[in-house]
């Protein structure tokens, strides 16, 4: 079969459960639409080494891989931002919007948790139990 078939079939077979894969991997709809694309244009340049009747467990590979890829990076700035937290605002600045607010939310938590438990030990022992 022709390649330029294949890709046709494959975009046209795969593309929406792909897109709901993603979907409910993603926060946001761009990025899972990103994801889609280079998936599809990585088996656009690679079609001849996919075999035939694969494209679908292809695709969803390498969509997953672009996925572990993409946390990788994000935690990898959260990491950094966390190391340089001492330093103030300046720390987030550079960070990616939804690292940035990961990195946010858990300072946030961190802080939360750390006022609950300085609250919890001024109890009355008695009420404890």
């Amino acid at each position: 079969m022709p390649d330029s078939v294949r890709l046709y079939r494959a975009w046209r077979d795969h593309s929406g459960p792909l897109m709901g894969y993603l979907m409910r991997r993603l926060p946001d709809r761009d990025e899972a639409h990103d994801i889609l694309s280079e998936s599809m244009l990585r088996l656009v340049r690679r079609i001849g080494e996919v075999a035939e009747g694969k494209e679908r467990a292809w695709l969803f590979t390498t969509a997953r891989r672009l996925l572990v890829d993409r946390h990788r990076d994000l935690f990898h700035y959260i990491h950094r931002a966390e190391n340089e937290a001492g330093d103030g605002p300046s720390a987030i600045e550079d960070l990616p919007d939804e690292a940035a607010s990961v990195f946010l939310d858990r300072m946030i938590a961190r802080e939360s948790t750390d006022c609950l438990l300085s609250q919890f030990h001024k109890l009355d022992p008695d009420l404890a139990d």
